[in-house]
């Protein structure tokens, strides 16, 4: 589950900015997951990743 979204709130046309998602997950250690980030109804970017750390 998605916890939380960092972004600029101001992006000049073609400047690059940096985009943190934060994901929550419950009993879901060693599982792989993906996030998949879309403008405008195309895919931008999508990043696979293995939940490996609990937080309590």
């Amino acid at each position: 589950m998605i916890s939380n979204v960092n972004h600029n709130s101001l992006v000049y046309l073609d400047n690059e900015f940096t985009l943190e998602v934060q994901v929550q997950a419950f009993e879901s250690k060693g599982e792989m997951s993906r996030v998949l980030v879309m403008e405008g109804g195309k895919r931008f970017t999508m990043s696979r990743f293995r939940l490996i750390q609990m937080h309590l």
